[in-house]
């Protein structure tokens, strides 16, 4: 079995900082150990994704770790090839601390005490070489940067300014990418509309002017991410295989509006 090929740059000695780890392998032998400094990490072979495996039993986007303090859990998004704990396909589960599960052939095991954890043949997280995630993207629309003037000065649109006062740094990031075409789409504080001849188009009858409103659904900024809706009685969303009416978008989520697919990107 080949190794996956990893995209980001290693250190030989251990200086793992305290706090959550994952460590995977594709063999049991080798070893590399992961910080999750994020509380969100999609794990799959595309170069989006915040942990990248090139390996042929891991999806694009294969999986997505959730992080808080409340629980740690593992779900699937849709992949090929599924993720398995204690041997049996599960579309989520918890993590527990120093369990291994798999994600397509490649294993994981997961530390939230790194320092002292050990892999199943003894040896400790300690020692592994450390790969650290890939950066995302920031994606902001030209209109909504902040304009510089004179040395020292600036000025800031007022969307912009208030979402500074609230404390929100990630309120106009994010994208929504079509998995058949590649088309990326930037999505910031504007509302995306999905229809006939809008931002987005989508075919069904739903989505194509008898709606009255020209479209069937909306994707826009709400406080602290990005939600998809539907405009019309009659049009469908599904977000990782479920039907949904509302629903606040996640890193990673496989997004499907009359039929075409997306994914979407926080960034």
């Amino acid at each position: 079995m080949v190794a996956p090929r990893l995209h980001t740059n290693f250190r030989s000695r251990m200086t793992l900082p305290h706090g959550p780890t994952l460590c995977y392998s594709v063999d049991h032998l080798k070893w590399i150990a992961v910080p999750l400094n994020r509380s969100e990490v999609v794990v799959g072979r595309d170069d989006d994704c915040d942990l990248s495996l090139e390996h042929g039993s891991v999806s694009r986007f294969h999986a997505r770790i959730s992080l808080s303090l409340k629980a740690d859990q593992v779900e699937d998004l849709q992949s090929r090839n599924g993720c398995f704990v204690d041997g049996r396909r599960r579309s989520e589960f918890p993590l527990r601390e120093g369990e291994t599960f798999r994600i397509g052939r490649v294993f994981f095991l997961f530390s939230r005490s790194p320092e002292t954890a050990r892999l199943p043949d003894g040896r400790r997280l300690a020692y592994l070489p450390v790969q650290r995630l890939s950066p995302r993207q920031v994606n902001v629309e030209p209109d909504e940067q902040t304009v510089l003037f004179a040395k020292g000065t600036m000025a800031l649109r007022p969307e912009m300014m208030n979402r500074l006062i609230e404390g929100d740094t990630h309120w106009a990031s994010g994208s929504l990418v079509s998995e058949v075409e590649r088309y990326r789409w930037k999505l910031g504080l504007k509302a995306h509309r999905f229809g006939w001849r809008t931002e987005i188009p989508v075919n069904g009858w739903a989505f194509g002017g008898w709606t009255g409103n020209g479209h069937g659904a909306i994707v826009q900024w709400d406080k602290d991410g990005h939600t998809i809706r539907t405009t019309a009685m009659f049009a469908t969303i599904r977000v990782n295989g479920r039907d949904v009416h509302k629903r606040k978008l996640r890193h990673g989520d496989r997004v499907s509006v009359a039929g075409r697919r997306f994914r979407y990107l926080a960034s």
